[in-house]
């Protein structure tokens, strides 16, 4: 088995990281609004215009 390889995202990871995030908002049973979608993808890669905050394996 290939050990996962941790990197910090990437705005291609943004179709895979959506899916997640909508499935997560469905388990907990919440609707969020787009706008909180969009802010929450654009602080994790842009924080403070430091680079990328995330992590994906």
């Amino acid at each position: 088995m290939n050990a996962p390889v941790i990197r910090t995202i990437d705005r291609e990871d943004h179709p895979q990281w959506q899916e997640l995030w909508a499935g997560y908002n469905r388990f907990y049973a919440r609707q969020v609004e787009e706008r909180v979608t969009h802010r929450l993808w654009t602080c994790a890669m842009l924080r403070h215009r430091r680079g990328p905050q995330g992590v994906v394996a």
